[in-house]
This record gives C-alpha cells, structure tokens and sequence, in this order.
C-alpha cells in the first residue's frame, strides 16, 4: 500500500499557501514561513510509523527545531493511549486515531474545525491557528490506498 503524507496550512485570505508534502519516509520535513514582520514561524510533517517507538524522535524534533506545527501520520495511535504518553506539556495534539496527529505549541491560538459527516471515512484533521496575527486552517491528513486525490482536493476546498 502507498502511504502519501501530506500537510496544508492555507492562510485563510488564501495570499498564501504554505505547503509540505513528503512520501514514504521518517524524516520530518521542515519549512519556515516569513511573515511581514519579520517573524517567522516554522511548521514540520513526518510520517512516524508508530509515534510510540518514536517519542525520542519527536521530542527531539520539538526541541531541536521548535516547529509551532507538526502533522505527523501513521501514528498508529489507540484510544487506550492518552496524550500525555507522547505529547509534551508544551503542545496540545488533535488526533484521528491510527493515521494522524496535529501537534500544535501552545502558544499559538487554535480551535478544532469539525468535519464534515460526509467526509467521516477519510483520515484527516483540521484546526484553525492563529500565527503572527494570521488566520491558517490546518488540515493534517493520511490517504491510504482507499482514499483518492481528488476526494482529499474535495475535502480541502470544502473546509
């Protein structure tokens, strides 16, 4: 099966679209957006392959880069793991079990976004950030093999 990993934070006046996609790997991909302030803000995506035999790795990115944002997928989260196994008191996480984690640092403003019944069986996240006095919606989703492109570029115009 494909894993494709993906992370869109959209400014929601849509001048901007800070985009990371990576495929297939364990390296977090990094990238800083600049803000007209001169502020920056550094945002991350990884795909864990199980979040439990990689906490090091996690912490360590947090610390190491101190990304505001970071989607990871194939988490391979349960129900039966509370947040605090993994996530460090300086961050909250939005979860959908199994595929993917936002974990956004606490000092950015955020609010979950509901999904769409519609759009239940797809494995995905969404939160609204507010960074530098700017207003993302952050979408963090897995697409497995079941999951089309087009179906993902639907959910995304549609949050």
């Amino acid at each position: 099966m494909e894993a494709h990993l993906a992370f869109e934070a959209r400014q929601t006046s849509r001048s901007s679209r800070p985009r990371l996609t990576a495929v297939q790997n364990h390296l977090p991909c990094l990238r800083t957006v600049e803000f007209d302030n001169n502020a920056t803000c550094t945002w991350a995506v990884t795909n864990a392959h199980s979040i439990a035999n990689r906490i090091d790795e996690l912490h360590l990115l947090m610390q190491t880069h101190k990304p505001y944002v970071i989607c990871v997928t194939e988490t391979w989260l349960t129900k039966d793991m509370p947040d605090s196994l993994f996530c460090p008191s300086d961050y909250s996480v939005v979860r959908f079990d199994r595929s993917v984690a936002l974990f956004i640092h606490n000092s950015l403003n955020c609010s979950i976004v509901p999904i769409p019944t519609e759009f239940a069986d797809i494995e995905m996240v969404c939160v609204d950030v507010t960074c530098f006095d700017s207003l993302y919606i952050v979408v963090g989703y897995y697409r497995s093999g079941g999951c089309s492109a087009e179906a993902i570029e639907y959910v995304l115009s549609s949050v």
